[in-house]
């Protein structure tokens, strides 16, 4: 199988030791998948002697290692390049969610100051931290592309008027159990309007129970102890609290020291919250 470099990256989470390998024709790939939990591996014959390694697709970590599959045989180039599936703009509750744009400047905009917020930056530590437009972009074109599994990521936009409002996004990180997470923030001129438990209603909806959505299962929601207000947003959308996961997530700012989530979730088969959604007035 001849996959060149942007190929093989394009598809799945490779190391970059692996990638150079197959690029330079070092790397004999040999692929499997399992009905639900389609994955890849390749036996790379570097001088030390040959090594496997193997890549989930879509998978956000490629240290994590897939669930042990079914071998159903190989795979063709084209069925191990799945293209992403198409997300639909979700409309409800006064806002629409829209796949995030990297070309548009107004999307550039919106990440990059919601990222760089102080109160965002307070209660969740990402694995890389734009500090400028450049990084912003990076992460934002990896948040935007679209993925075979059903995850996706939405800028939350007023129905209105467009204007970007905040972020919601759905992982799948398990397909052979339906488990998924979802995260969001919200613009600071944007707070105090219920934008964050809007979008979460909406983007909850799809992501278990809506036919073009991944159809999840479970639903998980986490936050730092002590960001109450997350806990209520979570709370109003139906995601009722279910413990506290110790050393569960960096502290603020710091790759080296930990701290505790509350841990919330929402089934498929819990019934619908109640709501009301409804938009509170922007300030004049």
């Amino acid at each position: 199988m001849d996959l060149t470099y942007r190929q093989i990256h394009g598809a799945h989470c490779w190391s970059e030791d692996v990638l150079r390998e197959a690029a330079s024709g070092r790397a004999t790939l040999c692929t499997w998948f399992d009905a639900r939990v389609p994955y890849v591996a390749a036996v790379v014959d570097l001088a030390e002697g040959p090594r496997m390694t193997t890549g989930l697709v879509g998978c956000p970590d490629p240290a994590r290692p897939p669930n042990p599959p079914g071998i159903n045989g190989p795979m063709t180039d084209a069925a191990i390049r799945p293209g992403p599936r198409p997300r639909p703009g979700l409309h409800g509750h006064g806002l629409r969610l829209r796949p995030w744009d990297p070309d548009s400047e107004a999307d550039l905009d919106a990440w990059f100051r919601g990222r760089a917020d102080p109160e965002f930056r307070r209660w969740n530590t990402p694995l890389s931290l734009a500090v400028d437009r450049e990084g912003a972009l990076d992460s934002l074109r990896t948040a935007a592309a679209g993925s075979a599994d059903g995850s996706a990521a939405y800028c939350v936009t007023d129905a209105g008027t467009g204007t970007p409002l905040g972020h919601v996004g759905v992982t799948v990180v398990n397909r052979r159990m339906d488990y998924g997470l979802v995260g969001y923030w919200v613009l600071p001129e944007a707070r105090g309007r219920r934008v964050a438990v809007r979008a979460l209603a909406l983007a909850a909806r799809w992501a278990l129970t809506a036919p073009d959505g991944p159809r999840l299962h479970r639903l998980e929601l986490g936050h730092a102890v002590g960001h109450d207000a997350s806990c209520r947003v979570a709370e109003r959308c139906g995601f009722p609290a279910e413990g506290t996961l110790r050393g569960a997530m960096w502290e603020a700012g710091r790759q080296d020291a930990y701290r505790d989530v509350h841990l919330h979730a929402r089934l498929a088969t819990d019934p619908e919250p109640d709501g009301p959604f409804t938009p509170t007035p922007a300030p004049v």
